[in-house]
């Protein structure tokens, strides 16, 4: 690594927690301030609490990621003892997508709780299809977090990097190195092996865009 490269991540990551540590005093003293006034009801003290929480655990995750890649780099499964290996220092891509959802949660919590006060919510009635579209409605929610997922694993294992071209994978629909012994298990192979997570980052980007764009259809029906 060059040292301007060095630099430049220096530079982000410290950008990155002062804007972390800014978030949570612009919270914690306005926090502080309307519980000594009592301007908070008994329910928005108990998600003052819990969004407090969130805030302290999102830190803890940041720390527990970057500690993660202070540490001598995992010799790949199934290389042998004798076989050299310089591995790269890098961050646990479990650890990093803890510490990415945690901030998606924490957002999606707050701006829930904003517009309950900001906004009126008039009561829906029911009507035919509600059903089908409140379960399309959760399954994009639900496709949506695993695409997120899978995309922090991605840039965690740097799998972007394996098969850069699109729609095909190297000229395959499926790839030949979708499973890999050395990985273990299939599941552990959809859980480490930048290919299969690749693959299935994909797979569930299509899959949401399909099951969105039935939504769209069955709502403007």
């Amino acid at each position: 690594m060059s040292f301007n490269r060095f630099k430049f991540i220096w530079y982000m990551e410290f950008i990155h927690r002062m804007w972390g540590r800014t978030i949570g005093a612009a919270f914690v003293f306005p926090a502080v301030y309307f519980f000594y006034k009592g301007y908070f009801s008994s329910k928005m003290k108990y998600r003052v609490f819990i969004y407090g929480g969130l805030i302290g655990l999102q830190g803890v995750l940041g720390w527990l990621m970057v500690r993660s890649g202070l540490k001598e780099p995992r010799r790949p499964a199934g290389l042998s003892a004798n076989e050299n290996y310089v591995g790269v220092p890098r961050v646990d891509h479990y650890w990093l997508c803890a510490h990415l959802i945690s901030a998606i949660v924490l957002y999606s919590l707050l701006l829930w709780n904003s517009f309950s006060h900001l906004a009126s919510h008039p009561e829906v009635k029911p009507f035919n299809g509600v059903k089908q579209l409140k379960a399309l409605g959760h399954t994009g929610k639900a496709l949506t977090l695993a695409t997120i997922i899978y995309g922090a694993f991605v840039a965690g294992l740097d799998a972007g990097l394996i098969y850069n071209s699109w729609p095909k994978m190297a000229d395959r629909w499926i790839p030949d190195d979708l499973i890999v012994s050395r990985y273990g298990s299939t599941v552990k192979n959809f859980l480490d092996n930048p290919t299969a997570v690749q693959f299935t980052h994909r797979m569930l980007a299509y899959t949401t865009v399909l099951t969105t764009g039935l939504l769209w259809i069955k709502v403007c029906a």
